[in-house]
């Protein structure tokens, strides 16, 4: 045991323990970048297996393609349609019908009752990453919609509209919760310990462990199919800084929480168990008192090591 505990605090252990942790983000590190890629953000990755609006998709898959994403561009004028708007939409219509994203053909347009408004749907084949291109797709044909008489309004709908707003409200979710979630637990480690040095330990695990979670949760998105999405991804990035007791939401049975409470639950685990437990450790040897500077403990000499009294022979 004395030979094992010799061995745990010996004084080069702290170097290799730096020194694994650094191999181990480069060989990871390229690997949590490719955790965007690997999402899946089709309606049915966001609803439980057994739930009705999932066999709907399953029944709707048998006739349509699953990529397929129908847009819905309304035409709406208050004081109604005039020639000259119904002339503009049905050049729209013809325009639509020439997408090279077109998946079958351009229905409408479709008029309403009163006179006042107008719809074309427009289904768009944009592939298996649709979601993250329905964006540009939707602001493609609302600057074609919008070239049309003053006083027309454009509204663009449907699964299309809707996935892009989504993936308008996502964009940079990553880099926005990273840097409000490490703005806000270093100002609460700055006011705790009061040291401007001892805080950058927990931040750096907690970036060690983050970067190590999003790429083990990416090889199991890339070979096990785990579900991963926007959402799961974003969230993961703010949770992993100190909201273990999410863990919890992996119990329900609400898919999206339950991605929620995995990537979370693994996350911290990790960064307890793994990563803080040995990385700050070693870190904490490495600087030493300087830590605590410009307080006084910097400064304090080592104390003297204690000597080892002899017993002496008795005469």
């Amino acid at each position: 045991m004395s030979q094992v505990a010799g061995w745990i605090t010996h004084r080069y252990l702290k170097f290799a323990v730096i020194v694994f942790w650094l191999a181990v983000l480069a060989v990871l590190g390229p690997l949590a970048g490719k955790l965007t890629g690997a999402q899946d953000n089709d309606a049915k990755s966001w609803l439980p297996a057994n739930a009705e609006s999932t066999e709907v998709l399953d029944v709707a898959a048998g006739f349509v393609s699953s990529n397929t994403i129908p847009a819905v561009i309304v035409y709406e004028r208050p004081d109604g349609l005039t020639p000259e708007d119904l002339e503009a939409v049905a050049a729209h219509a013809a325009e639509f019908g020439t997408l090279d994203t077109l998946d079958g053909e351009v229905i409408g347009p479709i008029p309403s009752q009163d006179g006042e408004a107008v719809q074309i749907i427009v289904p768009l084949d944009l592939g298996s990453d649709g979601w993250n291109l329905a964006a540009d797709a939707v602001d493609d044909l609302r600057a074609t919609a919008e070239d049309g008489p003053d006083g027309l309004d454009v509204y663009v709908t449907g699964p299309a509209g809707s996935a892009a707003d989504s993936s308008a409200a996502f964009e940079g979710i990553d880099g926005t919760l990273l840097y409000a979630a490490v703005a806000v637990v270093i100002v609460i480690l700055l006011i705790t310990y009061r040291s401007p040095i001892l805080w950058l330990l927990p931040v750096i695990s907690a970036g060690v462990a983050l970067t190590v979670s999003q790429a083990l949760i990416y090889l199991l998105a890339d070979n096990y199919d785990l579900t991963v999405n926007a959402q799961s991804a974003g969230i993961l990035t703010v949770l992993v800084f100190g909201a273990g007791t999410f863990a919890v939401l992996g119990t329900l049975p609400l898919v999206a929480f339950a991605e929620i409470g995995f990537a979370v639950a693994f996350g911290v685990l990790l960064d307890t168990l793994v990563v803080r437990s040995v990385l700050v450790t070693a870190l904490n040897l490495d600087i030493g008192k300087a830590m605590w500077w410009p307080s006084a403990l910097s400064r304090q000499a080592d104390p003297e090591p204690a000597q080892e009294k002899v017993p002496v022979p008795v005469a």
